[in-house]
């Protein structure tokens, strides 16, 4: 039965939903700050062939956009054509947006009508930089009186691209902020993926090792995406961030793609909405040769449109899933809801090269990696949370287990000692009865047949206590697990018709055995079982009946010892109680006994690997021994 999701649940997942909002504001704010643009026009022009260049540029034919480009992952040359306003605002920059840009030439008019060429970009070493900003970005002075028209060749596999011109104390801006930002996200990464190592380290709880390995790519991928490692780990160094930026996408998205898998495992999930995730795993090695071969723009294509066939399928396991737990469930459709609706929102434009006014698509694993961050965590908190519950349950119920187990050792040993010390007790006054019972039957026996037959009932009952006591210390080893069968090869025959021939009523007994039947049993046991059944024939027959010995041999492994009496005054006994402990009969008060001498059997017969059945035969009371050769 799924359980409700708690108030205090709901309210945690409502005030995550509003950090996140608050800090996706927060992380979008360098992006959405509106900045003064000298672009008036935006047009491309796809250079499929690679032969177009400066000098004939003029003659192509450019498509209007307005937003940020999207091209598909792409490595031929595009062509920016801007057409830019004129001002009287010294120090202009030129930007081109994202940061991993992979090469950008910028082409603009010098006094003369000549094109003067200026190069950045991520392939090339971040010192050499004319403007030391994470965005690639050249210096420009504009026209004070005409519109000015600036051509821009960008050639980079990862999209979407744009370009704007800003002023210089802008694009400083800018820069600071993204930095202030980028450093923000780094921090609470790397907080939360120091915690969620210490949690594994507490808990064992592979999940949470997945989850820290999970942050720290993503840290890696994001200082690579916002340019962070070019101006600070690698800033004299060519093409090492172009490469490594397609490979830390690669390996995240294959990491991204195991945590997942874990945490759908969490869930009942129909096993083949989870086959995404081998082919993807399948693919990371083609990729990853793509990459390092001159195919980064292929690899990435795929990369992305596993992406999108990620979230499709994660949307519905988000529907399908199955949860004990509500707040773990609504969370996670909660966090597929929307993580998939953005990853859409960014993926669609760039897969089917889909011309939208989408900015945040500029820099779309800001807010990705901070909404994945927060509700992973959230949901491996409260996965943790249930595990600790349970083992606290658990280890409760064991102790509980524990402390009735140790009850019930303390009751039998209370109970074998009460045996003992009842039959050290009663043995010596039982014992002086029987020999004054004795005493008097030699010095009474030419008196009246009355005075036996009292002294011989006297007899009977002092046996009877005997009997009883005996019974009860016998059920006592057997239910403390003391009774350990002496296993040996037996004549079962001669062993039957031994202790037939010893018993007081072997006129009665019938017995009908093979020749020869050789078992493994306990010699001892079998005898004391075997005179059980016959005490309790004798006991609820008519008086002078004949009772039934057979012993037969069922198969080749197995074999039965069969003991039979005719339904006596106390009749039949309950099919379903029989062998119950304590057991006897409505009419059988009349009868010495405790109920235990069944229950016995019963009980030794199921140690030595078989069992005693009970079964009624039209007027006949059936028992049945049966055990193994």
């Amino acid at each position: 039965m799924t359980q409700p999701a708690s108030p205090p649940a709901l309210s945690l997942l409502l005030v995550s939903a509003l950090l996140f909002a608050a800090l996706g504001w927060l992380f979008s704010f360098p992006v959405n700050t509106p900045y003064q643009d000298l672009v008036q026009e935006r047009a491309y022009f796809e250079d499929t062939s690679n032969t177009v260049t400066i000098d004939n540029i003029h003659k192509q034919t450019f498509t209007p956009f307005m937003g940020p480009l999207f091209r598909g992952n792409n490595s031929n040359p595009v062509w920016l054509k801007l057409t830019l306003a004129p001002s009287s605002q010294p120090n202009w920059v030129v930007m081109v947006q994202p940061n991993y840009t992979h090469q950008v030439d910028v082409y603009l008019p010098d006094t003369q009508g000549a094109w003067v060429q200026k190069t950045t970009g991520s392939k090339y070493s971040f010192s050499e930089r004319e403007v030391d900003a994470l965005a690639p970005s050249v210096l420009y002075q504009p026209s004070t009186t005409d519109s000015t028209v600036v051509y821009i060749r960008v050639v980079t596999p990862t999209t979407p691209i744009y370009a704007r011109v800003v002023s210089e104390t802008d694009s400083a801006t800018f820069d600071s902020r993204l930095q202030m930002v980028g450093g923000a996200f780094a921090g609470i990464g790397f907080l939360v993926a120091v915690i969620s190592l210490m949690v594994y380290v507490a808990t064992k709880d592979s999940l949470w090792l997945l989850d820290a390995v999970y942050n720290l790519s993503g840290l890696c991928v994001l200082a690579l995406l916002l340019g962070l490692a070019s101006r600070f780990v690698w800033p004299d160094r060519d093409n090492w961030v172009n490469q490594a930026t397609v490979l830390g996408n690669l390996v995240h998205m294959a990491i991204a793609t195991v945590l997942y898998y874990r945490i759908f495992k969490l869930f009942e999930v129909p096993k083949w909405l989870l086959w995404y995730a081998y082919v993807t795993w399948a693919l990371l090695p083609l990729l990853v040769w793509m990459a390092l071969t001159g195919n980064a723009d292929k690899s990435l294509a795929i990369n992305n449109l596993l992406i999108l066939i990620a979230n499709f399928f994660g949307v519905l396991i988000a529907i399908f899933a199955k949860h004990k737990d509500k707040y773990l469930l609504y969370a996670l459709r909660f966090a597929y809801f929307v993580l998939t609706a953005f990853t859409v929102w960014w993926v669609v434009p760039l897969v089917l090269k889909l011309q939208t006014e989408n900015f945040s698509a500029l820099y779309p694993n800001l807010p990705l990696a901070l909404f994945s961050l927060f509700m992973l965590i959230l949901l491996l908190v409260r996965n943790t949370q249930l595990k600790i519950q349970e083992g606290v349950r658990t280890e409760i119920e064991k102790r509980q287990v524990e402390y009735e187990l140790q009850l019930a050792r303390k009751r039998h040993e209370e109970s074998s000692s009460f045996y003992g010390m009842l039959m050290h007790e009663v043995k010596t006054p039982l014992s002086t009865i029987r020999m004054a019972v004795s005493n008097l039957e030699n010095a009474l026996a030419d008196q009246d047949e009355m005075v036996l037959r009292r002294l011989k009932r006297v007899q009977n009952s002092v046996d009877n206590v005997d009997e009883v006591l005996k019974r009860g210390v016998d059920v006592d080893i057997l239910e403390q697990g003391a009774l350990a069968p002496d296993i040996a090869q037996v004549n079962v025959c001669a062993l039957v018709q031994e202790v037939c021939r010893s018993h007081p009523e072997y006129r009665r007994l019938k017995c009908t055995l093979p020749d020869l039947l050789m078992a493994k049993v306990d010699r001892q046991l079998l005898a004391l079982m075997l005179m059980n059944l016959i005490d309790n024939a004798v006991k609820y027959s008519p008086e002078n009946t004949d009772i039934p010995v057979i012993l037969q041999q069922l198969d080749e492994s197995r074999w039965e010892l069969c003991v039979r009496n005719l339904a006596g005054p106390v009749g039949f006994p309950d099919e379903a109680q029989v062998f119950a402990k304590y057991y006897r009969a409505e009419l059988a008060i009349s009868k010495s006994g405790m109920g235990l001498g069944l229950y016995w059997v019963r009980g030794v017969a199921r140690r030595m690997g078989g069992d005693a059945l009970y079964q009624r035969d039209q007027q006949w009371v059936v028992f049945k021994v049966c055990l193994p050769i």
